[in-house]
């Protein structure tokens, strides 16, 4: 989802869409074939999971609306990922490109 975030950020997209959630499935059938065999109620509870995550950390504004909020990364959590060299996780909550 951090590809369909930033993708959706860098075109100053507002929301989120169900058609995203069908290509992030996709993307994740090419990285493992599993997937692509999920039947519909395993990729509704993950859905629900993933957006729930979105929701509760502020990357989307509700469930309702699926709007995005702005990222913001509190300065001592930067910094602490930072001097920990968890750069994978640092680019993952806070890229822009």
């Amino acid at each position: 989802m951090r590809n369909v975030y930033t993708k959706r950020q860098q075109r100053v997209e507002s929301d989120i869409v169900v058609a995203n959630w069908e290509d992030f499935l996709t993307e994740c059938a090419h990285l493992d074939s599993t997937v692509a065999d999920w039947n519909d109620s395993t990729k509704l509870k993950i859905y629900n999971s993933i957006i729930g995550i979105l929701v509760e950390t502020k990357y989307l504004r509700d469930h309702k609306t699926m709007q995005l909020t702005p990222r913001s990364l509190h300065p001592v959590v930067q910094s602490y990922l930072h001097d920990r060299g968890e750069n994978y996780l640092l680019d993952c909550l806070e890229r822009a490109k």
